[in-house]
């Protein structure tokens, strides 16, 4: 809790110094001092507090017992808190984020410079677009079936079942035998890791074998969560694939080379084959018009190609003239009107004493 006070205390006070640098504060004495009470202000700080000032002392524990669905189900207040504790890997959040952003240099300055906040937004778009979106993508799903995995098993496991437990409703004929709608059924039968991997796995697929189901509320509740976290991490992973097996920029234009060298070296061959098609439709009639219109839509598609990406390459070019030489014009007004409103002539690159002279005349 005082790592995540002395968090916020910096966080504020790297703000205030941001704001003093763009648009300055009327004391610059009070920019690096931060109230304590600006940080319990935030009720984001207080959430983060109590759920990491939740403990169970020690030597401490009891049993909760409640009815769920037609049976009867205890468990022990450790169990609980395990649950509970699982909840502080968000922290490893803020160590991802330095992690992710170790390698860029300066990145306060180029974040005030384009107006961009480079936070936890910045870092997910950053890790599941390109191409590492499949490593983590992987990575998130894993840790999902093993934190989800690691509830159901606390959620389908008896209480009563355990040697020291001494609730009184263990005795319940409920809690000694479980049945779902009627038809008994086998107690602990998610408690095992490997079950209760397994079924989190099938839920998270959507798949849903059938062979394995929960048998409680609790049970049923993280089914739904590891079924909705599978449905976005599968529609993040199909999105990942999507621009992994796309073309980039150099590859199109490599592909549009190679099909271009690739038809230029075709169409001499195309252009004999026309051509004999053409005089033997002349010396036999109809019986090659078929092949000759073939041959002609083939030499024709070639030709296309050819041309297409030449006058394609020749339209950039074109373009990037044009904008150097338009650029080239904005320069030198700008150097003109400079000269001007100065009253002095400009000396450019190129021009001798005798011209300038000629400009002071």
């Amino acid at each position: 809790t005082i790592l995540i006070f002395a968090g916020y205390r910096y966080h504020l006070l790297f703000q205030r110094l941001q704001l003093h640098l763009t648009q300055g504060l009327p004391n610059e004495a009070q920019t690096l001092l931060v109230d304590a009470k600006e940080i319990f202000a935030q009720p984001l700080f207080w959430l983060e507090a109590a759920l990491c000032l939740i403990h169970l002392p020690p030597f401490c524990t009891f049993e909760i017992g409640a009815p769920q669905m037609d049976n009867w189900v205890m468990y022990r207040v450790e169990a609980i808190f395990c649950v509970i504790n699982t909840f502080r890997i968000y922290l490893l959040g803020r160590v991802f984020k330095a992690w992710s952003l170790r390698k860029f240099k300066r990145l306060h300055q180029v974040a005030s410079a384009t107006s961009t906040h480079v936070g936890y937004g910045f870092v997910i778009k950053r890790a599941f677009v390109g191409t590492n979106a499949a490593y983590s993508c992987a990575a998130l799903w894993a840790s999902m079936l093993f934190i989800t995995a690691y509830w159901y098993r606390i959620a389908e496991t008896q209480g009563c079942t355990l040697a020291s437990a001494t609730h009184e409703g263990c005795q319940r004929p409920e809690a000694k035998q479980w049945s779902l709608y009627g038809e008994p059924i086998l107690q602990n039968s998610g408690s095992s890791s490997v079950n209760a991997l397994w079924l989190v796995f099938v839920a998270s697929t959507t798949v849903g074998y059938g062979d394995m189901y929960p048998v409680t509320h609790i049970g049923r509740v993280v089914t739904v969560i590891a079924s909705l976290s599978g449905v976005s991490i599968a529609s993040f992973m199909t999105a990942a694939c999507s621009n992994a097996i796309g073309w980039s920029e150099g590859q199109e234009r490599a592909l549009l080379m190679l099909r271009r060298r690739r038809a230029q070296i075709d169409i001499t061959s195309k252009a004999q084959v026309l051509i004999a098609a053409y005089y033997r439709r002349r010396k036999f009639g109809d019986a090659y018009s078929s092949k000759f219109r073939q041959a002609r839509r083939e030499f024709r598609q070639l030709k296309e190609v050819c041309h297409e990406d030449l006058d394609n390459g020749l339209l950039n070019t074109s373009q990037l003239l044009n904008t150097l030489l338009a650029l080239s014009r904005s320069i030198e007004s700008e150097i003109t009107s400079l000269g001007a409103a100065n009253d002095k002539p400009v000396m450019v690159k190129g021009d001798t004493e005798q011209e300038v002279a000629t400009q002071q005349g």
